[in-house]
């Protein structure tokens, strides 16, 4: 109870997402779970998942969810060590930030790994101030002494500290029961009862937590050995989230508190997933998600991942408005699911002028042989037929898409596109004038 342990992703709520939500980044924010490195102390840090995969781009809510360490590593980085460290420390944790060796860095405030650890009285103490709403009420263990003659020698006077908006603490709660309804600790769901919590693991096993709540307590299991002993097939998720629901079962058998309401200011909001913002037209509605903020932090900006970008198939670059061709933009995934390939952000430097009509040139001569366009519908069955194509005053034609352009031999005569839906039209001089006007 009293032994000092590293808590691994245990942590993470306390000194990474309760202080994020509290800077406002919401739930659905978005971060791409892909390799990072960082600087530190002279090496290259690169901090991995535990399961060696990434997800691209990933909310709040499944970061902890799934106990994403990319995610967590990379929230800190934005709110700040100095922030993350105090809001830990308010919360009754045994961090230092003693000269020479400290926990003011990245890997042990955002994964766990810290100078002494702390104790699980001390985690108890800290998930019960989310459970309370924000106000951490420091642990004890004697509430009341008497002497033989029933006089009160000693009574527990506590001290209420406020250390997180309510708001913080409510949406706090609700990203820790996604843990248990459907990520790394579903084997700690008290049946009939909302659960919330937290597993944490750290490096070879050596050290297992579940620290979670329900709407009348708070409880924190650890499981390990006094000398640091790597244990097989140990994991925060396994027997501390099974010891946790044993015990909350018989303490819920009678006791049965409500849930704290929500607080005022919060509201619910549907954004895209791929970028945590409102959904624009182009946003897929499998993507979008519906969760929780605060009425200040709701998103104001459109998706901008989701937008078609055009290319043009001749120059590689990106399609202007006289690009006759362009295609949609499809990055190349490896096998982690990254893209290989980037977007190019050069402007198409080919099509640069207004094409008042196509610039295909079909003047073949048999005699001579040379390039000529051909029309490749697969109506066609394989056989070549010479593509129709509009003049200045004419339409229709063959589809530019079943237009490609060949190299003949002299003497090797073909017949034009006999399909009816790719004959040509003679335009009137009204559609001719409004064309050139429109361009």
């Amino acid at each position: 109870m009293s032994a000092h342990r590293q808590p691994g992703s245990s942590i993470k709520p306390l000194s990474v997402y309760c202080p994020a939500l509290e800077s406002g980044y919401m739930p659905f924010y978005v971060q791409d779970d892909a390799p990072i490195s960082y600087k530190a102390g002279g090496e290259v840090w690169s901090p991995k998942n535990f399961d060696g995969k990434f997800r691209g781009p990933i909310t709040m809510r499944t970061g902890v969810q799934h106990s994403i360490n990319t995610y967590s590593v990379q929230m800190l980085d934005k709110i700040g060590v100095r922030k993350s460290f105090d809001f830990a420390r308010s919360l009754g944790l045994s961090v230092t930030d003693s000269p020479g060796k400290n926990d003011l860095a990245l890997s042990p405030l955002s994964l766990g790994g810290l100078t002494y650890g702390v104790t699980p009285v001390e985690m108890a103490g800290a998930y019960s101030a989310i459970a309370n709403g924000g106000v951490y009420i420091k642990p004890h263990l004697i509430k009341r002494i008497v002497d033989a003659d029933g006089a009160e020698i000693y009574s527990y006077q506590p001290h209420y500290k406020r250390v997180m908006k309510e708001q913080t603490a409510w949406l706090m709660t609700d990203l820790l029961k996604s843990v248990v309804s459907g990520g790394t600790g579903t084997a700690a769901a008290v049946p009939g009862v909302i659960t919330a919590g937290k597993t944490g693991t750290t490096e070879k096993n050596q050290d297992a937590w579940f620290c979670g709540f329900t709407p009348g307590y708070t409880m924190t299991v650890w499981i390990g050995y006094d000398e640091k002993v790597v244990m097989r097939d140990q994991y925060g998720g396994g027997c501390p989230a099974r010891i946790f629901r044993s015990v909350m079962s018989k303490m819920h058998e009678k006791y049965h508190p409500k849930a704290k309401g929500m607080p005022s200011g919060i509201i619910k909001v549907t954004v895209c997933s791929k970028s945590g913002k409102l959904p624009s037209e182009f946003c897929d509605q499998d993507k979008l998600v519906t969760d929780y903020c605060t009425k200040e932090a709701a998103p104001k900006e459109t998706c901008d991942a989701c937008q078609t970008i055009y290319i043009c198939p001749e120059s590689g670059k990106l399609a202007g408005k006289y690009c006759p061709n362009p295609v949609p933009f499809s990055p190349n995934l490896d096998e982690t699911g990254k893209a290989t390939n980037t977007a190019p952000t050069e402007q198409c430097d080919i099509h640069t002028q207004p094409q008042l009509f196509k610039s295909y040139n079909n003047t073949y001569d048999p005699k001579k042989g040379g390039e000529v366009y051909i029309c490749t519908d697969p109506r066609h069955e394989g056989r070549v037929y010479r593509a129709n194509i509009p003049g200045a005053l004419q339409s229709g034609g063959c589809p530019d898409q079943y237009i490609q352009k060949v190299q003949l031999p002299p003497g090797e005569a073909i017949e034009l596109c006999p399909l009816p839906d790719h004959q040509l039209k003679t335009k009137k001089p009204k559609e001719v004038l409004q064309e050139i006007l429109d361009h």
